[in-house]
């Protein structure tokens, strides 16, 4: 068969074999020539000048040089026509060596078409490789060539690799110079590579290990290219390659980024094969004219004539390597809509070829590129509109009904975060233009979705007021009616005290689990006051709390057994006790109906915090006098430090806080408070509490028929990240009503709401001396009520309640609407920019009372001096807070103007407490009231819905001189408790009277102090820990073995691991190891009892944990058959005797170098007295009655050692396991 070559070289060839006088040599000359052939079109001589020199060499004859070049010309066919056959002009002797006669003339016929072919094709725009389509073909007479099922090189089959270049080497043997021979697999078997051993790796350790991987098995590895010597193949007639490479340089990046390289390229190849195949063409010339093509085009040094280079530049692939060039033009070619056509042009392609390989590259590409999503974030803020939640999901619904552009799948738009929308789509990277013209035009469709009028049922919606005669004579039972705030100094137990009554803990903000559960916001909670039904049963004992969601049904009388009914429903509201947060506090005051100040029974009361609370709810101008009640907590702390007679010591404790208390608290709004002393993790004292909060008088019937009013304390965004944006919920505000009553429907205004700044400087621009706001209140519709996790028809003052609204979540997210007032629209207070206080009057501390003894002290003077001109003060007014500007300030008249920084929307004449700047921080020193200032200036909002009137169900009224209504209706006085209690208690009007007195507190101290001692035991005194000393015994000369381990862990109430992990932690490390043969159980004695109760008197006799005992316990019979203890069956008589064994009782420990035993039980008494403080004991009550839990929410800090004496808490190291 004729060699592979060339349509020019190939017929030259032809010429050649049959002018040659020895055809007896024709397959061996033949490879000469092919070889000499390629030499010389390497080295630039044209088809002529390769005639002449070949015919010389090979028959003796000195060449001949032309006298033209014609290398614009088609080439020359030197081979006889099909006519000159035929006829006979050319005979046998002349015909090729190796084709028979029909052959020839079939290939002179295919000559002569494609000579015909090749003159009537255009100018610059004929294929030279037409013909290789027709070589394969069926209707072709020349034989096609098998092809070859070997490897082919993947850049170039007459090139030898570069020097400087990296290669992948296959190892093929070792030799015994310790030199690595391998293969190329890039270029097949055109080269061969030789590693000598100097140049394997810098060290010889590496060395080393490298050559034991290569005489073990086929290694592939990347070197450096230094030399490279051709070498003639007389088997195959072709120049191979020999390289001498090296390695030392090559580091492991570099070894994977080539071998990366190369297979990329082999993928390469055989993407190419396959479109040869589909397209009936020669896999050589495949790779030829495709992949062998770009490696010279992109060869350092050569002429980029078919713009391959600037192709892939302008595709954004960075050309590093020749060997990269036809991955990267394939992987470009399978991209859609690619301008490659000048490419394609200039590799000169078949036609068949060209179709078989695009199609095959995008077939490749949509295989191996993954989709992937594609996004981009927007801020969708409607303008102010009534249905603002509703307006959002309609525009998300109106982008995603757009149709996705080809290679994109439909819009998706999500919630990301406070007025941030995400509008994503999934697309391969050949679509990210178009899915970002796609995304940018889906936001563009949001924004004018946003603006767009509403739809006749949400004007219709819009536009229907509220009824005016709907029924406001009551409230549900359900619903709390009077909120208790929870107020006092840091760490004295207000929220152990809230939980305790309601079942609650009021820490759900993350920033409160970051901190290890302190309070840093309001907390709420709501509880059922609980009264028994038997007339008999005494109080305080008949009184009790339970949660608010109908837990009061299974619970029965402590006291005699009897059912319960809810006597009330309140709400408390837990503040925090850091002075740093006294903010946060003032903003809570606002909606108290009563308060319970916490004290700590073991510390002076009250402390300067809790003083400062106190001292805020007269400056608040609640007037809440006989409505505080002081609660002495951790009054079982007082027992451990009583000693003998702790009962009477005790006693004259309690006495002695709250007289002292008394007087401290003479003359302020704490005045007369009764005191409970409670310990609240054993429950004792809280019925006293739960009778105080029983006999709170009702707010009166006239609050609920008034025009609603309600202080907002928290707003928030109810829509988690990621959730659908066309299901969008409106924003959530939580607060209490302190007149009136809100229902869904309702439509309801929020002040100030939005607002516009102008500033005004002094002269120079220097400083700031006044705002000017414009303010444009919030319109909003009420979809749900709800008050803790119970949702309401209706809500009215009393308890905290939660308003699901249409607002934007914008406006809601992270408490941006606290301080806000709401109520029906044109019945709120003005909106100042500008207050005139007076009367302005310090505020007195009791803590200095407490100190002095006198309630006369300079230190109100001292706190009205930090009323300064220009100072800094933080006002507070309901449930806002707001900083301000001192404008003037005369102390003689009592009269102070401040500049506010932000909008203020309050009452005339309502209460004010002014916080001035000390130092760093904030400290209460007056309280006044607005008597004057300048209003901002108020914006209608643009409602798109007719006329305000239509959403006012009540005339409006004139501000500033309270609510006045004519022609009210009368409503039949009720209680607005009724239906709470069942028709028992309302048949005994007198069980409703209490019978004690609540200010009779040595009543109250001798209650709790026989509750406690009947709890706790006559001592009161906490149990303390005894652990046994350790036994060790020496086992080798590295080891010793821990005797009594499960002992001691049995003693300490801990999992064995936590233990073990503890020691290991401090250098103690250790497994579990010892066997013993405990007793032998016979016939005889299973026969008087049986094996399971001798079992467990044996457990209680070794003072091992039961976990443990049935992980350590082992039976065996007396054929050697052993099972768990756990898991004994009956046994019949032919088992007995029987062993009971201890296995992994002991724990052996790691000796070497900590001396004898006795060194090392001192060690180990030492970190076991350092666990039990850490892991055990508790710090407050010192009882070792404790457990260790899991915050689940608190993954990274949330071990938590929790006692069960007196609950208190504290964190622990959690870097040990602990069972859950």
């Amino acid at each position: 068969e004729p060699p592979a070559l060339s349509l020019s070289s190939f017929t030259h060839l032809l010429n050649l074999v049959a002018e040659m006088p020895s055809p007896s040599k024709t397959r061996r000359d033949a490879a000469r020539v092919q070889a000499r052939t390629r030499y010389l079109s390497r080295a630039g001589a044209d088809e002529q000048q390769i005639s002449a020199q070949v015919t010389s060499e090979f028959s003796g004859e000195p060449a001949v040089e032309p006298e033209t070049s014609q290398k614009d010309s088609a080439p020359l066919l030197v081979v006889a026509s099909a006519s000159e056959v035929s006829s006979g002009l050319h005979t046998a002797e002349q015909v090729p060596v190796g084709l028979s006669q029909e052959q020839a003339v079939g290939l002179a016929a295919h000559h002569e078409n494609l000579a015909s072919s090749l003159k009537s094709a255009p100018s610059g725009e004929g294929r030279k490789h037409d013909e290789i389509s027709e070589c394969g073909s069926e209707a072709s007479t020349i034989p096609n060539p098998s092809e070859s099922a070997g490897p082919l090189p993947l850049y170039a089959d007459d090139l030898a690799p570069r020097i400087n270049s990296l290669v992948v080497i296959r190892c093929v043997r070792v030799d015994e110079d310790s030199g690595i021979w391998g293969s190329l697999p890039e270029w097949a078997d055109l080269a061969d590579a030789y590693l000598p051993p100097g140049r394997i790796s810098m060290k010889t350790k590496d060395q080393r290990k490298f050559l034991t991987a290569a005489r073990k098995r086929s290694v592939h590895f990347a070197a450096l290219v230094v030399e490279v010597d051709e070498v003639y193949d007389e088997s195959t007639g072709r120049m191979k390659y020999r390289l001498t490479v090296d390695k030392r340089s090559i580091t492991q990046s570099q070894d994977d980024v080539v071998q990366d390289r190369w297979r990329q390229a082999e993928r390469t190849g055989r993407l190419v094969d396959l479109a040869a195949r589909a397209s009936s063409i020669r896999r050589d010339l495949a790779r030829q004219l495709v992949m062998y093509a770009c490696y010279k085009q992109v060869l350092p040094g050569s002429h980029d004539s078919g713009g391959l280079r600037a192709f892939l530049e302008g595709e954004g692939c960075d050309i590093l390597d020749p060997e990269e060039a036809a991955a990267n033009f394939l992987m470009c070619l399978g991209r859609p809509r690619v301008a490659a056509g000048i490419v394609l042009q200039a590799l000169q392609l078949p036609a068949a070829l060209e179709r078989a390989l695009v199609e095959s590259c995008r077939e490749e590409r949509a295989r191996s590129v993954r989709p992937r999503a594609v996004s981009m974030f927007h801020e969708l803020r409607p303008p102010p509109c009534i249905n603002a939640s509703l307006a959002l999901g309609r525009a998300a619904a109106a982008a995603e009904q757009l149709l996705p552009p080809e290679g994109c799948t439909g819009l998706r738009v999500s919630i990301e975060g406070a007025g941030r929308y995400k509008f994503s789509t999934t697309c391969t990277e050949d679509y990210d233009e178009s899915a970002s013209l796609f995304l940018a035009t889906a936001s563009d469709v949001a924004r004018s979705a946003l603006h767009l009028p509403q739809s006749a049922e949400e004007v219709s919606d819009n536009t229907s007021a509220p009824c005016a005669d709907r029924d406001m004579s009551g409230l549900p039972s359900e619903h709390p009616t009077l909120n208790i705030g929870l107020i006092g100094d840091v760490a004295n137990g207000k929220s152990t005290l809230c939980k305790a009554l309601t079942g609650k803990r009021t820490q759900q903000h993350s920033s409160e689990h970051k901190a290890h559960g302190a309070t840093i916001r309001l907390g709420y909670a709501n509880c059922c006051v609980l009264r028994c039904c038997n007339a008999s049963c005494p109080p305080p004992g008949c009184f009790s709390t339970a949660p608010d969601d109908g837990a009061a049904k299974t619970i029965n009388c402590k006291v005699c057994g009897s059912a319960v009914a809810v006597k009330r429903r309140v709400s408390f509201v837990d503040c925090p006790g850091h002075a740093e947060l006294m903010a946060t506090m003032l903003s809570g005051v606002s909606v108290f109906d009563a308060a319970i100040v916490v004290a700590s029974a073991n510390a002076p009361c009250p402390s300067p915090q809790a003083a400062a609370h106190i001292s805020a709810l007269a400056a608040a101008g609640h007037t809440l006098m006989g409505n505080i009640a002081i609660v002495q907590s951790k009054a079982d702390l007082l027992f451990p430090s009583a000693g003998s007679g702790s009962a009477a010591v005790v006693l004259g404790q309690l006495e002695q806080h709250a007289v002292r208390a008394a007087e401290a608290l003479r003359g302020s709004v704490a005045e007369g408070a009764p005191f409970f002393p409670v310990a609240t993790p054993h429950g004792v004292g809280l019925d006293a509490v739960a009778a105080w909060l029983a006999e709170l008088p009702a707010r009166p019937v006239g609050a609920l028929i008034a025009a609603p009013r309600m202080h907002c304390l928290r707003s928030w965004d109810v829509n988690y990240p990621g959730s659908h944006a066309a299901r969008v919920k409106g924003g959530v505000v939580g607060g209490a009503l302190v007149q009136g009553t809100l229902r869904a429907g309702d439509v309801v205004e929020i002040r100030p709401g939005y607002f516009t700044e102008q500033v005004f400087a002094d002269k120079k621009g220097v400083r700031c001396t006044q705002h000017h706001f414009s303010v444009e209140p919030l319109l909003t519709r009420i979809l749900h009520t709800q008050s803790g996790e119970k949702e309401l028809a209706c809500v009215g003052p009393g308890g905290l309640v939660g308003l699901a609204t249409t607002l934007c979540p914008t406006v809601s997210t992270e408490d941006r609407l606290q301080g806000c007032v709401i109520g029906r629209p044109g019945t709120l207070p003005p909106v100042w920019e500008l207050l005139s206080l007076s009367p302005v009057a310090a505020v007195s501390d009791a803590s200095q009372s407490l100190e002095t003894g006198s309630g006369d002290s300079d230190d109100d003077a001292a706190r009205l001096d930090l009323l300064q001109v220009g100072g800094e003060l933080r006002l507070h007014a309901g449930s806002d807070s707001v900083l301000a500007t001192v404008k003037k300030w005369r102390p003689k008249r009592s009269r102070l103007v401040v500049a506010l920084q932000r909008p203020l929307c309050a009452d005339l004449q309502s209460s004010i407490a002014i916080e001035a700047r000390f130092g760093e921080t904030y400290r209460l020193a007056a309280h006044a009231r607005i008597a004057d200032g300048t209003q901002c200036e108020i914006l209608q909002p643009d409602l798109s819905c007719g006329h305000l009137s239509s959403l006012i169900s009540h005339p409006e009224i004139e501000v500033g001189k309270g609510l006045e209504f004519a022609d009210t209706p009368e409503v039949e006085p009720r209680e607005p408790e009724g239906g709470a209690l069942i028709a028992s208690l309302t048949a005994l009007p007198d069980v409703l009277e209490m019978s004690v007195d609540l200010h009779d507190l040595e009543l109250f101290r001798e209650r709790f102090l026989d509750e406690f001692l009947s709890k706790r035991g006559s001592s009161g005194a906490s149990q303390g820990l005894t652990m046994p000393p350790p036994e060790l015994s020496r086992e080798g000369g590295a080891h010793c073995l821990w005797k009594n381990f499960l002992r001691t862990v049995a003693k300490l109430s801990r999992p064995a691991a936590h233990v073990m992990s503890f020691l290991a932690s401090e250098g103690m490390s250790g497994h579990r190891a010892g066997e013993v043969t405990l007793c032998s159980y016979t016939w005889l004695q299973h026969r008087k009892m049986r094996l399971a109760e001798s079992l467990q008197e044996l457990c209680a006799a070794q003072a091992i944990p039961a976990d443990e005992w049935e992980q350590c316990v082992f039976i065996t019979t007396c054929t050697g058959h052993q099972v768990r203890a756990s898991a004994a069956q009956d046994f019949t008589k032919e088992d007995f005797p029987l062993e009971v064994s201890l296995k992994d009782y002991a724990l052996r420990l790691g000796s070497r170098g900590l001396g004898g035993p006795g060194k090392i039980s001192q060690k180990l008494c030492g970190l076991m007295r350092l666990y039990a403080r850490t892991f055990v004991i508790c710090h407050q009550c010192r009882s070792a009655c404790t457990r260790l839990e899991r915050d689940r929410r608190l993954s990274h800090t949330g071990v938590e050692l929790v006692c069960s004496g007196c609950s208190a808490r504290r964190f622990v190291p959690s870097r040990f396991s602990v069972a859950a």
